[in-house]
């Protein structure tokens, strides 16, 4: 979500017609905001024939009311994707703008401005981006993430968060760009279990779950795999469904595994989720500012990560040009 600080701005298609949302909308005025609707004022298909006729790509909510959003995109946006009388090319647009909007997010407001300036580098990423979302806009891939969407957007987005650094990251590694897309989608669906869990478990730190709790948390990519086993995917994404926190000094979940069963798109997507988790406020935990989250992750976890990878994403949070 492109954000100036005050406004963070979304598709016209993220509102919905017939439904109220507990926040403003504005639009765009030369160089300043107006307000177009209301707080719980009824956002009917006439508002959006509206936006559509006057070419509004972007409407603006504050920033202030970005959780209301979010509680409003749980409430409403599985009864689009889940929908089986509006065309599949429709419900695949809403998935792509609200991921879009998401990717937008993290490329704006958490990645150095030197990555973007490197077009070639920038194209390429853009790339895989928009081919991973086609593959995951079909109907079977949406019926799977509409869940997720509906049962805590705040964890579609951290999804799209990973998948964003995933992407950046493995950049830096000659990869086939294949490895690369199956990479992105294992990013995107990693926490796909997760949709099995009560939500109670979802709103409370790991660090805090004990018992029972902490061993249905831990069943998560289990869940995840079993969920996606009817859909054709690479064995890279399952990989990084399954093993996303196994930890090179084996203390993770769910199978302990050795550092050498670890495939390298793994170490990087278990290094890109634990960063995002702890740089991105989602439970009664304050999130860390990048430096505490990476030194966090340097002192406090030693041993978990693979130290190349960690060292590339330092790098590439820096901006420094390592492909």
């Amino acid at each position: 979500m492109k954000s100036d600080g005050q406004f963070f701005a979304v598709s016209p298609l993220m509102i919905f017609p017939e439904t109220r949302g507990d926040f403003k909308i504005f639009l765009k005025s030369g160089d300043r905001e107006v307000l177009y609707t209301q707080e719980m004022e009824l956002f009917t298909e006439q508002h959006r024939k509206r936006l559509a006729d006057n070419g509004v790509e972007d409407i603006y909510i504050l920033a202030n009311q970005r959780s209301a959003f979010e509680r409003y995109m749980e409430r409403h946006i599985s009864f689009i994707l889940d929908n089986p009388d509006l065309p599949v090319e429709e419900r695949a647009q809403v998935f792509m703008d609200a991921s879009n909007n998401a990717a937008r997010e993290v490329f704006e407001d958490h990645l150095p401005k030197s990555l973007r300036l490197r077009k070639h580098h920038f194209e390429r990423i853009q790339s895989l981006i928009s081919q991973s979302l086609l593959f995951v806009s079909t109907e079977q891939a949406l019926s799977k993430l509409s869940g997720l969407m509906s049962h805590d957007f705040k964890l579609y987005t951290h999804s799209i968060h990973c998948f964003i650094y995933l992407i950046c990251l493995l950049s830096t590694y000659k990869l086939e760009d294949s490895t690369l897309l199956a990479a992105g989608m294992g990013a995107i669906l990693h926490d796909l279990g997760k949709t099995a869990l009560p939500r109670e478990l979802l709103t409370t730190h790991p660090t805090q779950l004990k018992g029972m709790d902490m061993e249905a948390y831990r069943s998560h990519p289990v869940r995840g795999a079993a969920i996606c086993s009817m859909v054709p995917l690479e064995h890279e994404t399952l990989n990084c469904i399954l093993m996303h926190h196994e930890r090179m000094d084996s203390t993770g979940f769910p199978a302990r595994a050795h550092s050498d069963s670890i495939p390298l798109v793994v170490r990087a997507l278990s290094v890109v989720n634990a960063y995002d988790n702890l740089t991105t406020s989602r439970t009664m935990i304050r999130s860390m500012t990048p430096f505490q989250a990476l030194n966090h992750m340097r002192d406090e976890m030693k041993g978990a990560f693979d130290k190349d990878v960690y060292k590339r994403l330092v790098m590439t949070l820096a901006g420094a040009n390592i492909t």
